[in-house]
C-alpha cells in the first residue's frame, strides 16, 4: 500500500480533544471572572464604607473633646451629644454596631449586613481613663485609641 500525504483518524481525533479542552478552559475563566466581578464590586464599596468609618474615627481621636464651645465630629449642638455615636462616646473601649445607613445600598440590601468598628485603648483600657457617656475625664499622653472597622455581609 502506498503512503499518501495527511493525517490519520487518530491524529485528527487528538487534534478536536485538544481544542476541546483549551477552548472549555478559556470559556471557565471568562465565566468564572463574569460572576466575580459584582462580588468585586461589593467588597470595594464595603472597603469604602469602613474608610469612610475609620476616617470619622480620626476626627474624633484628633479633635479636642475637652472643648465643649464647638460641636464635635457628630455634628449638632456642642457638648457631649456631639462627640456621641448612637448615645456612648464613639471612643467608648469596646464593639460597636452602626446603623446601616453607613453602608453603601448594594451591600446595606445584602443578608447579614453589619458595621462595626472596636476600640482598644492602648497601653490599656485601665491605664486611659474613660467616661462612657462624655468621653476622656483626663488622658495621660501616652493614651491614644486602636480602631478596626468591620464590614460583614452574606453573599
Amino acid at each position: 500500500m502506498k503512503s499518501r500525504p495527511g493525517y490519520t483518524l487518530v491524529e485528527v481525533v487528538i487534534a478536536i480533544l485538544l481544542t476541546a479542552v483549551m477552548v472549555s478552559a478559556v470559556f471557565s475563566i471568562a465565566l468564572t471572572s463574569k460572576e466575580a466581578s459584582p462580588k468585586l464590586d461589593r467588597k470595594m464599596a464595603a472597603t469604602q464604607a469602613a474608610n469612610a468609618v475609620a476616617q470619622k474615627m480620626r476626627n474624633y481621636i484628633t479633635s479636642d473633646v475637652s472643648n465643649t464651645l464647638i460641636a464635635g465630629p457628630s455634628g449638632g449642638l456642642p457638648g457631649a451629644a456631639s462627640w456621641q455615636i448612637g448615645g456612648l462616646y464613639a471612643l467608648t473601649a469596646g464593639v460597636h454596631n452602626l446603623p446601616l445607613s453607613y453602608l453603601p445600598p448594594e451591600i446595606a440590601g445584602m443578608s447579614g449586613a453589619s458595621i462595626s468598628y472596636e476600640v482598644a485603648w492602648l497601653p490599656s483600657a485601665a491605664a486611659c481613663p474613660m467616661n462612657p457617656v462624655t468621653g476622656p475625664t483626663s488622658l495621660p499622653g501616652d493614651c491614644y485609641p486602636s480602631i478596626k472597622v468591620r464590614v460583614d455581609w452574606t453573599e
